[in-house]
């Protein structure tokens, strides 16, 4: 599954790609890295886990900013929740982008941002236009 991310009128080129069960993760050649789980996806720690072991290895050492859609996610556990927010589950990230149209998805990520604090920078916006221009003023 490849999704077609694009700012205006440009597409971005995926320099590196990564497809996991629940998600997908593409390194664009804009230097962020874009995430889009998959339909109904509901996340548990070991998902979130092999996610960030995976993107270390693939995207490197580097940190980078993401742009996170969620408007497919269905659910997330409490324990993926707490090691999103840990020190190795948020290892080299820069800052996070959610892109989010559904209100309940939206309400469900802001209860969570309430509840734990983030180590970097983290917003929300309706489109990922607004998003990447978000991520770009945080650098």
């Amino acid at each position: 599954m490849t999704n077609n991310y694009s700012t205006g009128t440009v597409s971005l080129a995926v320099e590196k790609a990564l497809q996991l069960p629940k998600m997908t993760l593409e390194l664009k050649s804009d230097g962020i890295v874009y995430c889009t789980y998959h339909h109904n996806a509901v996340v548990f720690r070991h998902d979130v886990e092999e996610g960030v072991h995976k993107r270390i290895e693939l995207f490197g050492d580097q940190s980078r900013f993401f742009i996170v859609n969620l408007d497919r996610l269905k659910g997330i556990s409490s324990d993926a929740r707490r090691y999103f927010t840990s020190k190795k589950g948020s290892y080299n990230i820069k800052g996070v982008a959610f892109v989010v149209s559904s209100e309940t998805v939206r309400n469900m990520a802001l209860n969570y941002l309430q509840d734990n604090e983030m180590n970097y920078p983290v917003s929300f916006f309706e489109t990922e236009e607004l998003a990447k221009n978000w991520l770009m003023e945080q650098d």
